[in-house]
C-alpha cells in the first residue's frame, strides 16, 4: 500500500476528471448526509463529503420522496449503490432520499459550503434556493404569481414581500421578469428579496393581449407564430391544461389568444384561450347602441361589435336590421374585444329564426331564479329568458318584479331558447 496517498484514496497525480469519476465507497449499508447540487422535477444530482463527484437521484428510486421538489443546496440523506459509470454522477446512485431533519442537520456542518469552494449553501432551516428569474403570470388581489422555468408550480409573490422590497404590484405588468430568493412554505413556493429584472426584450406589446397562429405540435406542447416575434411562442402543456385546451384536437393553423411572458429558454404563453379571429362566422344581431350594433356568435363569451364604419363599407344600414337577424362575418381582435370584418347578411336559408324574433312581445312572469326571470309568453314554446344583464341595460331591476307581472320586450333567440332585450314593464289594466 502507498501510504503517500491522501486518504481519499485518489493519486495526487490523477486528473480531475478521473477525481470526480472515482468514488470512495461508504461502508455497507451507511446513510449518507448530503445536499442537492440541481434538481428538475424528478431527477437530478446529489453530493456529499464522503463521495467525490456527482450522485444521481430520481423519485423513482425513492417513492418515499413526496411533496414539493427538492430544492439546490437543500440538505438530505440517503443510501448508494453502484451503477453503469458516467461523467455526471460517477456512477453512483441514490436510493431512499430523504430530507434531513433538525437532528441530522447538526451533523452536516459541511452543508455550510464545503462542497462549492466556501460559497455559501441554504440550510433546510430556510431552504432558500440560489437566485432565479421569474415572469410575472397572474394577479390575485393583492398578490402575485411567477412562473419559473424549471419548476411545475407558480411562486408566490406575497403582499408584505413586495412592500419590502418597494414593488407596487398594480403597476407591474404581466409578463414583467423579476429576481428573487425561493423558499418552500407548507402551500407551495414563496418568493423573498424580491427585485425587477432588467427588461428581457419583449416587444412593444408586453402585457398585451395578442394573437397566435399554432405552427407546430410536439409531444404535449404547442407551438404557435404571432406576428412580430422572429421566435415561435411555446404553449406549454400546463398553460394548456389550466385553459382547458386539448392540443390533439386542434389543427395547424387555429388561432388563439393570449399574454406573452419571457422564459429562460425564449417566449411562452399564459392565458391562453381558443380564438375565432380569421374566421368566418354567422352572428345574430342581438342589440343596438347608437350607431353600433351587437352579435352573439355560438362558442364567443362576449358579444362581437359591428362598427358603424364596417357596416357602411358592407352597404348596410344598421336601422333597417332586426333584432335576431343574422350576418355573416370575419372577427379581428382589439384590445376592448372582437370587432366584425366584411360584414354581409346571411343567406336565406339561414334566416330561420321564427316569426316572434325581433318582434315587440308582451309576456307575464312566470318565475325567479337567483339572477334571471322567465316569461311565458302566448304563442311561444318555451319560457322566454329575462338575464340580468338585459334587465339591467333597460333599466327595470330585478328585485322589483313580481310574479305575475306584466313585461313587453324585444325576442331574439340564442343557442339555448328565447330571450328578451329592451324590456319594459307595462301598467296592468284591472
Amino acid at each position: 500500500m502507498d501510504f503517500n496517498m491522501p486518504g481519499n484514496g485518489i493519486s495526487p497525480s490523477a486528473s480531475a476528471r478521473d477525481r470526480s469519476r472515482t468514488p470512495v465507497p461508504p461502508s455497507r449499508g451507511q446513510q449518507l448526509l448530503g445536499t442537492v447540487k440541481s434538481f428538475n422535477g424528478t431527477w437530478g444530482f446529489l453530493q456529499s463529503p464522503e463521495i467525490a463527484g456527482d450522485i444521481l437521484c430520481h423519485t423513482r428510486d425513492s417513492p418515499q420522496l413526496t411533496g414539493l421538489p427538492l430544492l439546490p443546496g437543500e440538505a438530505v440523506k440517503f443510501h448508494i449503490m453502484q451503477g453503469p459509470g458516467s461523467p455526471q454522477n460517477n456512477g453512483m446512485k441514490a436510493l431512499n432520499v430523504q430530507r434531513q431533519e433538525p437532528a441530522d442537520m447538526q451533523d452536516a456542518e459541511w452543508a455550510t459550503g464545503a462542497l462549492t469552494n466556501n460559497t455559501q449553501q441554504p440550510s433546510q432551516h430556510s431552504q432558500v434556493s440560489e437566485r432565479v428569474l421569474g415572469t410575472l403570470k397572474k394577479k390575485l388581489g393583492s398578490n402575485g404569481f411567477c412562473s419559473v422555468e424549471g419548476f411545475a408550480d407558480d411562486v408566490l409573490l406575497g403582499d408584505r414581500c413586495l412592500a419590502e422590497a418597494g414593488l407596487n404590484l398594480q403597476t407591474l405588468q404581466i409578463g414583467a421578469n423579476l429576481t428573487f430568493e425561493m423558499t418552500m412554505s407548507p402551500k407551495g413556493y414563496r418568493a423573498i428579496n424580491i427585485r425587477q429584472a432588467a427588461n428581457a426584450g419583449l416587444p412593444g406589446n408586453e402585457g398585451e393581449r395578442v394573437v397566435g397562429t399554432l405552427k407546430k405540435i410536439h409531444l404535449n406542447d404547442g407551438f404557435c407564430s404571432v406576428e412580430g416575434y422572429n421566435n415561435d411562442i411555446l404553449l406549454g402543456y400546463k398553460e394548456l391544461m389550466e385553459a382547458g385546451i386539448i392540443l390533439q384536437t386542434m389543427q395547424l393553423g387555429d388561432s388563439l389568444t393570449f399574454d406573452i411572458v419571457a422564459g429562460f429558454k425564449g417566449y411562452h404563453a399564459v392565458n391562453i384561450q381558443k380564438s375565432h379571429v380569421g374566421k368566418r362566422v354567422v352572428g345574430m344581431l342581438k342589440k343596438t347602441h347608437g350607431s353600433n350594433g351587437f352579435c352573439s356568435v355560438e362558442g364567443v363569451a362576449n358579444d362581437v361589435l359591428l362598427g358603424d364604419r364596417c357596416l357602411a363599407e358592407a352597404g348596410l344600414n344598421l336601422q333597417t336590421l332586426q333584432i335576431g337577424e343574422n350576418l355573416t362575418f370575419e372577427m379581428t381582435m382589439t384590445p376592448k374585444g372582437y370587432r366584425a370584418i366584411n360584414i354581409q347578411l346571411a343567406a336565406a336559408d339561414t334566416q330561420t329564426q321564427p316569426k316572434h324574433v325581433g318582434q315587440r312581445s308582451v309576456g307575464r312572469l312566470k318565475s325567479v331564479k337567483g339572477s334571471v326571470a322567465f316569461c311565458f309568453v302566448e304563442g311561444v314554446s318555451g319560457d322566454v329568458l329575462l338575464a340580468e344583464s338585459s334587465l339591467n341595460d333597460s333599466g327595470v331591476p330585478l328585485e322589483r318584479l313580481q310574479v305575475g307581472d306584466v313585461l313587453s320586450f324585444d325576442m331574439a333567440r340564442g343557442p339555448k331558447g328565447y330571450y328578451a332585450t329592451n324590456i319594459q314593464k307595462e301598467l296592468e289594466i284591472h
